[in-house]
């Protein structure tokens, strides 16, 4: 009876033209196919025997740990960053309205997966991340590259319960972020340039929700204080007549 890394042979089986790595395993005699040839050159295949002459000296049958990489690299393939997250979306449905989901998901995919989401999510290193999150910073938005590099860590959070990966890159990643200068006054603009103000407001490239828009415009028509707008009751608007509506602070 042969050992286990006996009866060891490269050849080419003419009918299905593959490549095949035979050997024998556990007293049995078996085979793994190393590709089509003349796909797979001989030197290539002689590569493989090699490896695969190593895992039977090493106790491991060279088809199961073929077939277990192939299993492994189809289930990277579908957990990429972008799928980790629409799960992670899915199990946080209960606790999240769908106002502020929907607002989530759309940030995300705007400053975030366009670079990063169709990658497999073990993958996306902390460099990766970090540069991602500096064309956020570019545009001026230091608090929304905080909030997407949260969102971030929360996600690697879930994908870490998954068991998808073992590191969360993200930690860390705070003290590298751009510091935002504080201002000592709240900015303003001279009457010739609120024009180009709205204008510019109504591209809206900065990506403001619907309800920002909406509030700041009504800011512009009634120039109340915010607080008194946001702190504002029903009962205290008065829209009976279209050209017009009063606030009970003014």
């Amino acid at each position: 009876m042969p050992t286990e890394t006996a009866c060891i042979c490269l050849f080419i089986l003419t009918e299905q033209n593959r490549r095949l790595f035979d050997y024998y395993y556990q007293k049995k005699r078996k085979g793994v196919s190393f590709g089509i040839y003349p796909l797979i050159s001989l030197a290539e295949a002689r590569e493989k025997r090699d490896a695969a002459r190593k895992l039977v000296v090493d106790g491991k049958d060279p088809k199961v740990e073929r077939d277990k990489k192939l299993i492994l690299n189809a289930y990277t393939s579908e957990n990429t960053l972008f799928k980790a997250a629409e799960r992670r979306f899915e199990c946080g449905q209960n606790y999240l309205k769908p106002g502020h989901s929907k607002e989530v998901r759309k940030r995300l995919e705007n400053d975030i997966f366009k670079d990063l989401g169709s990658l497999p999510i073990e993958d996306v290193d902390a460099p990766m991340l970090i540069k991602t999150i500096r064309k956020i910073e570019k545009r001026g938005a230091f608090t929304i590259a905080k909030r997407q590099l949260q969102k971030c860590g929360q996600i690697y959070k879930f994908a870490i319960a998954e068991g998808i990966v073992k590191h969360n890159p993200v930690i860390g990643l705070t003290d590298a972020l751009t510091k935002k200068i504080e201002k000592t006054h709240y900015a303003s603009i001279e009457i010739e340039d609120v024009a180009g103000f709205i204008k510019t407001f109504e591209e809206n490239k900065n990506r403001f929700s619907p309800h920002t828009v909406n509030a700041v415009k009504l800011l512009m028509l009634t120039w109340v204080r915010t607080k008194e707008l946001i702190e504002a009751k029903k009962e205290e608007f008065s829209l009976d007549k279209a050209d017009r509506f009063e606030l009970s602070t003014f």
